[in-house]
This record gives C-alpha cells, sequence and structure tokens, in this order.
C-alpha cells in the first residue's frame, strides 16, 4: 500500500518531499551532514519510511543544501525559510492536487539530522526562536553524530571525499575552500560555534525554549570526528556499535537501532 506521494521537488539544492496521503499536519525533516546529500546521505532510510505504516500519516522531507561552499549559518536561513514555508505557507510547496482538505500550516516538524547538519538545525530552530516565531516550540531535534560542539575537519573533509588522508596541504586547502568546515573547526575558535552554545543557554535559561534540548543524540562506537561531549542540557547520547561518522545514519532495516530510536520517538509523539 502505498502511504506517500512519488518524490516532489522542493526549493533548493536537490530537495524534495513524499508527502502523506492521509496528513496529520506533522513532518519529518532530514537535514544532511558535510558533503552529502538530501536523500543518498541517509541510504534506506528514505524507502523504509514511505514503506512503514506507523509513518503513515507523516509528511517525510529532505533538505538538501550547499554543505561544503556555504556557511553554516547561510545553511541555516534556508531551512529556517523552508520551516517558514511548512508552518505558514504549506500550500505553496504542495501540488495544487494535495492542498484540498489540507491546513494552511504543519503543526509539528521533527528536524533528523547528521554531523553538521545538526549545526545547521540548531541554528535554524534558534533564529526562530529569536525571530518570535510562535510555533517554534513545535520544531524537536533528533541527532547523529551532531558536530554541534566541533570537529577534526580534516578527517571529516577525508571522509566524506573518501580520501585516506589529506596530510598538511589538504588541511590548508579545505580550510581555504570550504566555508562550513572553517564553523567546525574547534582549534580556529570561531564564533559559529561559541555563538550556538551561548544563544542556546540563554534561550533554555528563559525556560520558553525547552525544545532546544535535544529529544535523542546518537554517536557512533568508532567516529574519531566529532567532539562527543554532551551540547547544553542534551540527554546522554545513546550508542550504534559497528558503525562510524558515516555510518551512524544509515539504517539497513527496520530492525537497526537507527530505524528504532527515530520511530520511537516520531511515532509515539
Amino acid at each position: 500500500m502505498h502511504h506517500h506521494t512519488l518524490p516532489h521537488r522542493l526549493p533548493g539544492r536537490a530537495s524534495r518531499a513524499d508527502w502523506s496521503l492521509s496528513p496529520s499536519g506533522r513532518a519529518v525533516v532530514f537535514v544532511h551532514g558535510f558533503g552529502g546529500d538530501a536523500c543518498g546521505a541517509w541510504e534506506a532510510f528514505p524507502e523504509l519510511l514511505s514503506d512503514h505504516p506507523d509513518f503513515a500519516d507523516l509528511d517525510l522531507l529532505y533538505f538538501g543544501y550547499d554543505s561544503r561552499r556555504q556557511t553554516a549559518n547561510r545553511s541555516a536561513e534556508q531551512l529556517r525559510q523552508l520551516l517558514i514555508d511548512l508552518f505558514e505557507s504549506l500550500h505553496d510547496l504542495l501540488p495544487r492536487h494535495l492542498r484540498d482538505g489540507r491546513p494552511s500550516g504543519l503543526t509539528e516538524v521533527f528536524l533528523v539530522a547528521h554531523s553538521l547538519g545538526a549545526v545547521v538545525s540548531r541554528r535554524a530552530q534558534i533564529d526562530l526562536h529569536l525571530q518570535h516565531r510562535p510555533w517554534a516550540k513545535y520544531i524537536d531535534l533528533l541527532l547523529f553524530a551532531p558536530a554541534h560542539l566541533g570537529a577534526d575537519i580534516v578527517a571529516l573533509a577525508s571522509t566524506a571525499l573518501s580520501a585516506f588522508q589529506l596530510g598538511k596541504l589538504g588541511e590548508a586547502i579545505v580550510k581555504m575552500r570550504w566555508k562550513a568546515l572553517r564553523d567546525l573547526d574547534p582549534a580556529g575558535k570561531k564564533t559559529t560555534l561559541k555563538k550556538l552554545e551561548s544563544d542556546t543557554t540563554d534561550l533554555l535559561a528563559g525556560r520558553a525554549a525547552k525544545n532546544l534540548i535535544a529529544r535523542l543524540v546518537i554517536h557512533a562506537d568508532d567516529d574519531g570526528i566529532i567532539d562527543d561531549n554532551r551540547f547544553c542540557q542534551d540527554p546522554p547520547a545513546e550508542t550504534v556499535d559497528l558503525t562510524d561518522h558515516r555510518s551512524v545514519c544509515k539504517p539497513m532495516g527496520e530492525n537497526t537501532k537507527q530505524f528504532r530510536y527515530v520511530s520511537g520517538i516520531v511515532c509515539r509523539s
């Protein structure tokens, strides 16, 4: 039985939506990491979710952005606009034949993000709170190997490019060419990550933005790329065995931890 439409193109870098045929006003938005793409970064997730009855009433979106050449803040701005469209002008994104009977906006969104995507998602979520969007509190975070405390940018670039080792010359090249990696470099004391943490701390102190605390954090047992300490008030991370930074967000089936963790939160909310 088909629960969703065929993939529908969205504005952005190969972003797509699989719209529910029996919508509940809720959606899951996947946000890939450095060097990934909207759907390929998640491998089996799109197929598993679109075929599973528990996700039948959820719109499934895959956000694409230029994760190499633009800053994390610029990518967050693009994600923020998508979220504004989803909550405030949904019909502008929908094909005409799906608009009848649907409300003009969603009521709840789960951002499922990997690596750099966690920085992009958190920044977008924070800025929506700072804009005083009343629905910003209905956006929750589920994070795979989040790089919100920084990352070994040379190792991350090597992994994304399937290179064995970039060396010193490669380090200079990635810092020069790929702006998003500079944002993740803890040695450079970039303001992107500091601002992310300080804004989160300030908003949580006001008790009006509790959804800035991630609902789920998942780490690989063999990562070696991200700083895996806890971010602000996030819960302790779950670990997926026999995975690395790249494979931790790629479930092989419904019985894998990655799928069970996500469905356990999204389908029970």
